[in-house]
């Protein structure tokens, strides 16, 4: 019912009515600014309302595939005892992705999809906070209400693939919250050294988020201490860069007192520097990443976000293009916070193109900076033309939310899998314990989240093996450690085409000899499903 035509006309006519009562509120009003604690009712009632739309379409299903390696990990944070050695080696190198799922889980959220994506929401709405409050430091609240709606819109409707719980959703939180701090820096809103080591410590973990955060958080922390040796604040300076490196020391310490630090520079460091500067994963020259055909044929692929990328991108030439005179002979902030913007989006840019791979959630990066580079070129324009661009802005934005409207349907068939899924989660449980561990090989890890299963080897999938990767050695003897110390009960054998990820093109573990020969040696072949094999350790 809910994927009904006439219900999605409904849905579409209330988020209409909405978005021209706020453009009707702006122009009536341009550069009124509405009292505080108003303008965070208002906040508050639109954040409601994207709340109530999400619940209703809430998929809990696998829309892609890392949501279920982040599950994965909450169930094996939650299985071990040693809870610190878990989140730092059973999250794929990304902690601070899953702590979020953790953190809900002793509020009472299950590891399932459909409370991850809740969870997901939280994260973006929080971002969306940030960036209403870094609009009200440079522009009238009724304006930063409009902004700060387009990206709501976006996110009630979103493409099930950018809802789906994600490393980019808490990487653009720990991103938008320091942005923050720098622009309110600047508008001289803060000077405690305390927030400066706070900022210092959240750019610092970026890398535990995911790797790809290194160049927008360069950005962000290079400004602001340009910004503190602009006043001589290097009190400041000096907190904000001992915050950058806290967390990496701290961590550091802690496999040294494990004597295991070659396991944090081998899996942190090295793993994703090869993914992103190498070939290893994607078959993409690194000169073509960057080309413009691919750039236009990856950041607009498919309708999913295209429109609301196109308008603001608009937004911001119209912007800087019209007012590049009157902003040159400003002596004021404009000008490096324009700047600032403009790296700081080529730096998102960067992160979705580096890694070669056409993963449609990396665009996630993308919105934040958009946004912010389109309400300043909105602040520095005229008040006579702001009413143009705000016109624009909704127009962009009610097209690309009548496109996910459009697109919205039932996903609880999405997997053409979805009865193997059941049939191999349902043997796994006859032939194990919920305190039983289990191994996947394959790259499914959707299996430990139907199966209620922990890990028995740190990653949830093992694609790597067939990777040609100087690491090969470090990952076998992890793995072969981690077989012995855990010892998983099952192995399960799920690398075959069309079922696992890339199965046609990933090697099964008897193509492995080192894992073949400890398969062989430890395990016993006790069921078949459809070409899956089960094996029980002996």
């Amino acid at each position: 019912m809910i994927y009904s035509f006439y219900v999605k006309i409904l849905l579409f006519f209330i988020l209409f009515l909405v978005t021209i009562w706020l453009l009707k509120f702006f122009l009536d009003r341009p550069g009124v600014k509405v009292t505080g604690w108003k303008s965070y009712l208002l906040l508050g009632l639109l954040f409601g309302l994207i709340i109530v739309v999400r619940l209703v379409y809430l998929r809990n299903t696998e829309t892609d595939v890392d949501t279920s390696t982040w599950l994965s990990a909450v169930i094996a944070f939650k299985h071990y005892p040693a809870k610190l050695w878990t989140l730092l080696n059973y999250t794929d190198s990304r902690p601070l992705t899953v702590l979020p799922l953790i953190a809900g889980s002793f509020l009472g959220f299950q590891p399932n999809y459909s409370e991850a994506e809740i969870i997901g929401l939280i994260l973006w709405l929080s971002s969306s906070y940030f960036i209403f409050r870094i609009c009200s430091l440079f522009m009238a609240s009724s304006m930063c209400l409009l902004i700060t709606w387009s990206m709501c819109m976006f996110l009630a409707t979103i493409w099930s693939g950018f809802a789906a719980y994600n490393s980019e959703h808490v990487s653009v939180f720990i991103l938008t919250a320091a942005l923050a701090g720098y622009v309110a820096f600047v508008y001289e809103k803060w000077d405690r050294t305390l927030i400066s080591l706070l900022i210092g410590i959240l750019l610092g973990s970026l890398v535990y988020a995911k790797f790809q955060n290194v160049p927008m958080g360069i950005i962000v922390g290079l400004f602001l201490l340009i910004e503190m040796a602009r006043r001589s604040n290097w009190r400041h300076a000096i907190f904000l860069l001992t915050g950058t490196i806290l967390p990496t020391v701290l961590i550091n310490i802690y496999y040294i007192s494990l004597g295991k630090l070659s396991v944090f520079w081998n899996n942190y460091f090295w793993n994703n520097f090869y993914y992103s500067y190498t070939n290893q994963f994607s078959n993409t020259a690194i000169t073509d990443r960057f080309s413009l055909s691919r750039v236009s044929s990856f950041i607009m692929h498919h309708g999913n976000s295209g429109y609301y990328i196109l308008t603001l991108s608009f937004l911001i030439f119209i912007g800087l293009v019209f007012n590049y005179k009157s902003l040159l002979n400003k002596s004021t902030k404009e000008p490096r916070l324009i700047l600032f913007a403009v790296l700081f989006l080529l730096s998102s840019v960067y992160a979705v193109l580096q890694s070669g791979n056409n993963f449609e959630h990396y665009k996630l990066y993308l919105f934040v900076p958009l946004v912010f580079l389109a309400a300043l070129a909105i602040a520095i324009s005229p008040v006579s033309v702001q009413k143009y661009m705000a016109v624009l802005l909704v127009i962009g934005s009610l097209s690309q939310t009548a496109r996910n409207i459009k697109e919205l349907r039932d996903m609880s068939d999405y997997s053409a899998n979805s009865r193997l899924d059941y049939k191999v989660s349902r043997s796994i449980k006859s032939h194990s314990t919920p305190s039983d561990r289990i191994v996947v090989w394959g790259w499914c890890d959707r299996l430990f989240v139907k199966s209620k299963r922990a890990m028995g080897f740190r990653d949830a999938h093992v694609f790597h093996f067939s990777l040609k990767s100087p690491l090969i050695p470090s990952w076998t003897k992890d793995f072969l450690f981690d077989m012995e110390s855990n010892k998983p009960k099952l192995f399960i054998e799920a690398m075959i085409p069309v079922y696992s990820e890339k199965g046609d093109v990933f090697l099964p573990h008897d193509r492995v000899p080192v894992i073949r020969e400890y398969v062989a040696q430890h395990y016993t072949l006790i069921d078949q499903v459809d070409g899956i094999r089960i094996f029980q350790r002996r």
